[in-house]
């Protein structure tokens, strides 16, 4: 077999045209326009599998990896992730790697995740919401008992909330670097706005302010023309236990809501992590009132 790195879309596309998906596709344009790489596998003339892999801040994510059904359980995989391995081993860098339960190749490759010396460091829960009329009276019903009077609670106290398409440069600019300021967490922000691959919906995405600085934030993007990823969902730090983030994400709701009566919005999903303990409050108080936890994913290291 025959390893091509660095290859194109259009390698792609010529390769693989038949066995692509909306989700490779997205993959293949965010491994591009991101810094990182396509790695093909050839037996002789025939294409027979494939790796993006995506360049984030600190290490370099598999997003997509890919075997023709006739050669599966040859050593594709095998030779694909042990070239990206020993690349980024020689840089230095680490490789990430996540894998659904619900993924048929499951067992598979979680053996080959730990023949290779990967380990899993955490485990996360994607949320789904189908945004049908059951779903949209449930996020009503909420609103109605508790969501409005919160809502009104908290701009009484003087924050404000509006989405990306509306705030000022400033704000834009404080939230871009807002990893370095007061927001404890590991999200990054900087790569939905440095990647247009990243598909961030600027209309759908909410900051809430106060005093002139962002003190909550919302992250979606629309993947597909029907669908939404609420991508990440942050608070600073010292105004954790305000209840502001709630403000930001309800009007992301609210938002959504107008998309889901105007037709175009059918699903909705969300990523939280197991370990994450404010995060998991978050799902009980909220997420839990409309969505349904869809399924698991095992996320790997190799470093």
């Amino acid at each position: 077999m025959r390893l091509i790195r660095d290859c194109s879309k259009l390698d792609y596309l010529f390769l693989f045209g038949e066995s692509r998906t909306a989700f490779s596709d997205l993959c293949v344009e965010q491994s591009l326009e991101g810094g990182g790489t396509i790695l093909l596998m050839m037996d002789g003339d025939l294409p027979v599998g494939y790796l993006c892999a995506i360049k984030e801040s600190s290490c370099m994510r598999i997003a997509y990896l890919y075997t023709v059904p006739e050669k599966r359980k040859t050593g594709v995989c095998t030779g694909l992730l042990s070239y990206l391995l020993h690349e980024m081993h020689e840089k230095n860098e680490s490789v990430r790697l996540g894998i659904s339960e619900q993924n048929s190749a499951f067992d598979a490759v979680v053996h080959l995740c730990n023949r290779l010396g990967f380990r899993q460091i955490d485990t996360c829960v994607v949320f789904r919401c189908n945004c049908g009329k059951k779903e949209s009276d449930a996020w009503d019903a909420f609103m109605t008992k508790k969501g409005n009077a919160f809502r009104s609670m908290l701009l009484r106290k003087g924050y404000t909330c509006m989405p990306l398409s509306k705030a000022s440069k400033e704000i834009e600019n404080l939230l871009y670097n807002s990893k370095e300021n007061d927001f404890e967490n590991e999200l990054d922000v900087r790569s939905f706005f440095d990647n247009k691959n990243k598909k961030l919906d600027r209309s759908l995405s909410f900051v809430a302010v106060k005093d002139g600085f962002p003190v909550a934030y919302t992250l979606l993007s629309r993947p597909d023309s029907q669908s939404v990823i609420v991508e990440q969902i942050s608070v600073a730090k010292k105004y954790i236990s305000t209840g502001i983030i709630f403000l930001a994400f309800l009007e992301s709701m609210a938002a959504l809501q107008v998309a889901f009566r105007e037709g175009w919005c059918i699903r909705v999903a969300h990523t939280i992590y197991e370990n994450n303990i404010k995060a998991n409050a978050f799902k009980t108080h909220l997420l839990q009132e409309f969505a349904f936890e869809k399924n698991r994913t095992f996320n790997y290291i190799y470093e």
